[in-house]
């Protein structure tokens, strides 16, 4: 007797498959209503350090990206997977097999949620900078127009001929980021030695993106092309990431202030120009010394190189709601959140606007 082959029951009916899902979503909804306290202590205080010393060690062992090969590698693979699957798009079951390859996409997804959060993305609960050091409340216009007149005056000062990318040799950037989260009371933590490239130059600009840190390899990466004051910056808030500042603005804040109480009269310029670039443009015409005004110029130009804005929209538009579903109000306005947070500390230590 001939045996009748048994059709295989479809991936969405697969009750091990909806677990999957079940248990991706439930991560998410344990990860969002964690105490604030339980991030601090004992996820970021004991575990996190050991996540980073042997994660972070590991991939920071090689000088390319591992987080960008496995982007590739996973991007590749889903193209060659799309393409086969539009190949098939005139034959019976089409429809079908479009929602088993939705269904797969998530399921994904779901995999992934558990490392994101284990390695990185809990410091969304963790108790936000301005409450760490007592700056909550919005500072007064006065104080804001009294921090952008000291950054106009500091990048006046600092800019001579011969600072430049060249001015070396620099303090490790991770040394001075690593003193600024020992200084918020973040700990000492093992931040990786080097910032890293992307794997394909010009691609972060392609979505109008400076840099990226991965939450999987514990990575962080800024756009080589990029103009080298604005990389220096980019640099050190990538770097407050992996000190697990999750917040932009929070890290802006960092690197800001990583920068302007270095040593490095470059480091000090670059953080201030940063600040700057927050400035209402009716600030910036006021007598900016030619210099300063050369290399805003270029770090505005070097941004939108290469950039596609109909993909630069649409990849906002994603972290926009991804940031806002993390707890990050603002969403990626966010980043406009280092002028207050600056502000606020200027009035607590008003010696930083001396």
């Amino acid at each position: 007797m001939r045996r009748v082959p048994q059709r295989r029951r479809p991936l969405f009916l697969n009750p091990w498959a909806w677990t999957v899902l079940a248990l991706g979503a439930l991560h998410v909804l344990v990860a969002r209503a964690l105490p604030r306290s339980l991030v601090d202590h004992l996820y970021h205080q004991e575990i996190y350090p050991w996540i980073l010393k042997i994660l972070g060690g590991i991939c920071g062992e090689v000088s390319w990206s591992v987080s960008g090969f496995l982007f590739l590698f996973g991007t590749i693979f889903f193209l060659f997977r799309f393409l086969g699957l539009v190949a098939t798009a005139f034959r019976p079951g089409f429809a079908a097999r479009c929602v088993t390859a939705l269904f797969r996409f998530l399921l994904v997804l779901s995999l992934l949620i558990h490392p994101f959060f284990l390695f990185w993305g809990y410091h969304y609960r963790a108790t936000p900078l301005e409450v760490r050091l007592h700056l909550k409340g919005a500072p007064g216009k006065p104080w804001v127009d009294r921090l952008f007149r000291r950054a106009l005056r500091a990048a006046a000062s600092l800019r001579e001929p011969g600072l430049d990318k060249g001015s070396g040799p620099l303090p490790p950037l991770s040394g001075e980021v690593g003193r600024a989260l020992d200084e918020f009371g973040l700990g000492d933590l093992p931040l990786p030695a080097e910032v890293k490239n992307p794997p394909v130059p010009g691609m972060l600009l392609l979505i109008g993106t400076t840099g990226i840190t991965s939450p999987f390899t514990l990575e962080a990466h800024v756009e080589p092309g990029l103009y080298w004051a604005d990389r220096i910056f980019i640099g050190a808030h990538e770097l407050a990431h992996i000190g697990g500042v999750a917040g932009e603005g929070g890290a802006n804040f960092t690197a800001w202030y990583a920068l302007v109480t270095s040593k490095h009269p470059l480091y000090r310029y670059c953080g201030w120009l940063g600040l700057l670039l927050h400035a209402p443009r009716s600030l910036l015409k006021e007598g900016i010394p030619p210099g300063v005004t050369s290399d805003i110029r270029g770090i505005q130009m070097a941004r939108s190189r290469g950039r596609l804005q109909w993909l630069a929209r649409f990849s906002w538009s994603v972290y926009d709601r991804f940031l806002k579903g993390q707890g990050i109000e603002g969403g990626i306005a966010d980043y406009d959140r280092l002028v207050r947070l600056a502000a606020g500390f200027a009035i607590r230590h008003p010696e930083i606007l001396k």
